[in-house]
């Protein structure tokens, strides 16, 4: 994996080539070094010393309004500017589902670049659109004790993607001069802000492989967006070489940008509206404008990542006037309430696309966030109504993402589920506590991290509501500012599957391009014969200890592992093959390495598949699909296929549900599928682009 501190200082040598643009340039803005930070950055004011970073110099824009925009006024106007009065007119196409289910490695949709990869991104599949925007609906959860602390964190926000997709087919049309117009235009015409507020800083962007500059633009201590250039992509020997699709990959922060416009406290007072205006006035919850404007303006410092948590709140305290302990207990009513509102709607999001509260996966950091909201209920006494605060979320973002209505009880009755069993959980949990409170005040001990993750993992205790009963019975706590971060960050991705293709070059044999397998089993499904020719053959890149190694030939009827069914098993050229794996646009088939050195590179062969397996297989996949329809048809819409598993002799399905599936359920589901199978319904095979497949039947054709 490439270094980016080592990028960042090749990159700032070579800086005329990646960051010095016309668009900048021929604007007046001069390339300059930050005194705090030290990075360079790019701006119109002749003497400027410092970058805009919220680091640099706090939330200088809270209490100036631009153009007072409310959160769906702002996304409206961005799509005005970039699909109607913008040089290079653009599409708006609608959200992917915050649950990336066509993605292997991840639970979440972390980013508005996720919807293209890695398919479009690498070239095998035309963009939706090009150039494009989305309003892309994010969650992330490393920020969770961020979240209603700093004024501008969230679990849940939309990422304003601008993207282009640069191939040998359309040439680069659209690249970093074009990308960083637009961004200047809409911010300064759209979003208000001065062009002498505006600076642009260099930065350097890596992931999956690719890397490349970026470009993040500030102005007055709001950071608003990062236009990211991926240009080159990593090889194997630490070398690089140019991504035959570039990709412009800007994201801007919706709420951010939104906050700008009008100079409140914090983004949640202009991204909640009416939602967290309601939760203050019904909760009584409020704070002297004067005070908390003062502290909002220097709240950014407060960020968990940046470590030195402790410190930096005595700093901003001293900056009031004020002592620590007597501000923050002053402030955390209201920091807790703005927590619960983002909560509550990012709960809003996954049910309305099907990830639901669990102690696995993606579902663990869900429950963790309503274990928070929980907690702040009972430790602030708030005495929230959860299903008035999601309705109320539903009416804010009304002709801006009107599915979630169609979310809405499921959240409802999801949460009044999780507040049950966290009440019976507390039950022991609380008794749990109060033993382990005598003993450290015998022993004058304070309750340390270790104990506190085990109150949490063990038995639901919120990090703040165990910190809260041990200071009012009068026991130290260390205090955990990461808390969150340390408990939630590793289950946020899946389990990286091992590839066992990861260190073959397939995509070269004899100092020739292969070209791609060409996916006979879709059209021959019922063949059990073919011809072919040798493309490629590995026998040295596996492990050592591995028996085996990979055919690719450049037609196949053997069907790869994929979808959660089994691979097709059989010869070629007699030679037994155990596995069958895609790759990209390569199907490498697995076979010992002593019988892959019996086959040449152009030699002819003759593959056979297993008939009697394939056909086990053709009818356990379509029944998975049956029964997956018909749990939905009986336990709600809310149902999402969450695993499956189709081998010759059974299929597996596991499905979203909230609350244990009763005898009865089971029998009406069972019921409902052997009458469907006894009709005898014919099934018929259609091959569309992912594109068109998404627009016209949505995110369920990836289950």
């Amino acid at each position: 994996m490439v270094d980016k501190g080592v990028l960042r200082r090749q990159f700032a040598s070579e800086w005329q080539k990646h960051y010095q643009l016309e668009t900048l340039t021929s604007k007046g803005f001069q390339r300059k070094q930050c005194a705090k930070c030290q990075r360079f950055f790019w701006s119109l004011v002749p003497d400027c010393t410092t970058c805009a970073d919220s680091e640099c110099m706090g939330y200088e824009f809270i209490g100036h309004r631009t153009k007072n925009f409310t959160y769906v006024e702002t996304w409206k106007n961005i799509s005005k500017y970039f699909t109607h009065d913008a040089p290079v007119k653009h599409t708006e196409i609608k959200r992917f589902p915050v649950v990336s289910r066509w993605r292997d490695d991840l639970y979440f949709t972390n980013a508005s670049i996720i919807d293209f990869q890695p398919y479009v991104v690498t070239g095998q599949v035309e963009p939706p659109a090009n150039p494009l925007i989305v309003p892309q609906m994010c969650l992330r959860f490393n920020d969770v004790g961020n979240v209603g602390v700093t004024g501008r964190h969230n679990t849940g926000f939309v990422m304003f993607g601008q993207h282009a997709f640069n191939t040998e087919k359309t040439g680069l049309f659209y690249w970093k001069n074009e990308a960083l117009e637009h961004d200047y235009q809409y911010l300064t015409q759209v979003i208000g802000v001065k062009p002498e507020d505006l600076t642009f800083q260099e930065e350097v962007w890596a992931g999956g492989g690719t890397f490349g500059p970026s470009i993040e633009y500030a102005a007055k201590g709001a950071e608003l967006g990062n236009c990211v250039f991926m240009q080159y992509e990593e090889l194997e020997d630490g070398s690089s070489r140019e991504l035959k699709t570039k990709v412009i990959d800007m994201g801007a922060g919706l709420e951010r940008l939104a906050w700008y416009t009008t100079g409140t406290p914090t983004s949640y007072d202009t991204a909640y509206g009416n939602v967290i205006r309601n939760m203050k006035r019904n909760t009584g919850v409020h704070l002297e404008d004067e005070l908390f404007t003062r502290y909002a303006k220097i709240s950014g410092l407060l960020d968990m990542e940046e470590g030195n948590v402790k410190q930096k709140r005595i700093e901003i305290a001293r900056q009031l006037g004020m002592d620590e302990q007597e501000l923050f207990t002053r402030i955390g009513s209201l920091q807790a309430l703005y927590a619960v509102c983002d909560h509550l709607k990012t709960i809003l999001y996954t049910c309305t696309d099907g990830q639901l509260p669990s102690n696995v996966g993606g579902g663990y950091n869900l429950r963790l966030l309503l274990r928070r909201v929980f907690g702040f209920n009972a430790e602030y006494a708030f005495n929230l109504d959860y299903g008035k605060i999601l309705g109320d979320h539903v009416k804010e973002l009304k002709g801006f993402d009107d599915s979630l209505q169609e979310g809405l009880q499921t959240a409802i009755d999801v949460i009044a589920e999780e507040q049950k069993n966290y009440n019976a959980l507390q039950d022991t949990g609380r008794k749990k506590m109060s033993v382990l409170v005598e003993r450290l005040k015998k022993e004058q001990k304070p309750l340390a991290k270790k104990e506190l993750v085990t109150l949490y993992e063990s038995h639901g205790i919120p990090y703040e509501l165990a910190t809260d009963i041990a200071k009012k019975s009068g026991v130290q706590v260390e205090e955990v500012f990461d808390f969150y971060e340390n408990i939630s960050v590793k289950n946020e991705k899946k389990k990286e599957k091992k590839d066992q293709l990861a260190f073959w070059n397939i995509e070269v044999a004899n100092g020739q391009e292969v070209k791609e397998t060409e996916q006979v089993y879709y059209d021959k499904l019922y063949d059990n014969e073919f011809d072919a020719t040798v493309l490629n053959i590995d026998v040295t890149s596996s492990s050592k200890n591995s028996p085996f190694g990979f055919i690719v030939l450049d037609r196949t009827l053997f069907y790869p592992t994929g979808g959660g069914q089994d691979h097709d098993v059989g010869t070629i050229n007699e030679i037994p093959v155990f596995d069958v794996i895609k790759k990209q646009k390569w199907i490498a088939h697995q076979v010992k390495k002593e019988d892959a050195a019996k086959l040449n590179i152009g030699q002819k062969v003759k593959g056979h598949i297993d008939r009697k397996r394939r056909e086990n297989l053709m009818h356990n996949h379509p029944a998975t699909h049956l029964l997956n329809a018909m749990c939905r048809k009986v336990l709600g819409p809310h149902i999402w296929q969450a695993g499956a598993q189709k081998s010759p002799e059974k299929a597996h399905l596991d499905v979203t549900h909230y609350k244990k599936i009763t005898d009865e359920e089971i029998k009406q589901i069972e019921k409902l599928v052997e009458e469907h199978v006894h009709k005898k319904i014919p099934v018929h095979k259609f091959v569309v682009s992912r594109t068109e497949a998404e627009q016209k039947y949505g995110f369920r054709i990836y289950q």
